[in-house]
Order: structure tokens, then C-alpha cells, then sequence
């Protein structure tokens, strides 16, 4: 039997941007698939161009996402000149460990991060440098901690526990930055 030609039925589900949100994190973090416009209107049972008009393409999609999931909360809405880099990390360390699809599937992007990403790392890096010590120091801190909470993340780790390894790895690599152990040797 031939397709039926013309507009698909109508969804049971009523698409709006927040149920569209909340069936993407669904996917993005209960299937080994990742996250596509495709399998995302699959799960809505509707069609991918039906989705267009709620988040853009799938860029906006991953920037919805991550404002609801990175911005709830967010440290770096406090930060100040008496604020704590490990804060920072461990508040992000947390929702990495909470979302690791949804980090996953901006990290393979390569393209601009979504704001709140953008907001913790200009914050990250503010700290670091008003506090005299060297830019490189935010790469070496970023990417361990999306190391260490993605690795955990696949491996089964609870998040509390991995989050208490995690804040251990911090001191340690804040004491060795506010130390000057990581100078370059000449």
C-alpha cells in the first residue's frame, strides 16, 4: 500500500518548544544514538520540518537545551571579586555529570557554545586572570574537568561520588596553580 500523500495526522503530543526540550534531553541522555532532528521527531511523531519553527535547526536545539540544563543555578550568576574558582568547577563539574549526552553532543559540534557555556567560561577565565596567573591555566582546568566527568559519566560512576573524586582533583590542581608549581620550567 502507497504512502498517504498530503500533511501527516496531527501528533498526540502538543508540540511546544518545552515539550520539545524535554523529549530531546530524553534521547540525548537515554540513547547511545545521540541526538538528531530526525530521531528527535520520531519520538514526537511528527515530521523534522514541524520542529523548525519551535527551536531552529539543531544548533538552536543543543542552545535551548543547554539554557535549560547549564544556566538553572548558575554559579557564575554570582560571581564577584570574592569568587571561588572551585566553585565554578564543581558547580560545573555537576551538571556535566548530570548531562553527559547533552555535553557530549555540544563538545562534538565545534561550533560556538551555547551561552550559558560561554558565561562559565568567560568566568572561569576571569578568575584565573584577575588573580595574575596565566590564560593556559583555563584550557588545562576545562579539559580535565570534561575528561574526568565524561569519563565517569560512561563508566557508571554516581554522581555524588564522582563529584567528591572530582572536587579532590580540584584542590589539588588549584593548590599546584595558586602555588606556581605550574610555571613553565626555562
Amino acid at each position: 500500500m502507497a504512502a498517504r500523500r498530503g500533511r501527516p495526522p496531527k501528533s498526540a503530543v502538543s508540540l511546544t518548544r518545552e515539550a520539545i526540550i524535554a523529549t530531546a534531553l530524553d534521547l540525548v541522555e537515554g540513547s547511545p544514538g545521540g541526538l538528531s532532528l530526525r530521531a528527535l521527531a520520531a519520538a514526537l511523531g511528527v515530521t523534522p520540518m514541524a520542529l523548525y519553527p519551535h527551536i531552529g535547526d539543531l544548533d538552536g536545539l543543543l542552545e535551548a537545551m543547554a539554557e535549560r540544563c547549564f544556566k538553572e543555578g548558575s554559579a557564575q550568576d554570582d560571581c564577584g571579586e570574592d569568587h571561588d574558582l572551585r566553585d565554578l568547577l564543581l558547580w560545573y563539574c555537576g551538571r556535566v555529570l548530570q548531562y553527559p549526552g547533552l555535553t557530549s553532543a555540544i563538545v562534538a559540534r565545534h561550533g560556538a557554545l551555547p551561552a550559558p557555556h560561554r558565561a562559565w567560561t568567560d568566568a572561569v577565565t576571569r578568575c584565573i586572570l584577575e588573580r595574575g596567573l596565566p590564560g593556559i591555566w583555563r584550557d588545562i582546568l576545562v579539559d580535565h574537568l570534561h575528561g574526568f566527568a565524561l569519563a565517569s559519566a560512561a563508566g557508571g560512576a554516581g554522581r555524588e561520588e564522582a563529584l567528591a573524586v572530582y572536587a579532590s582533583h580540584a584542590d589539588q590542581l588549584l593548590g599546584s596553580m595558586f602555588a606556581g608549581i605550574g610555571k613553565p620550567l626555562r
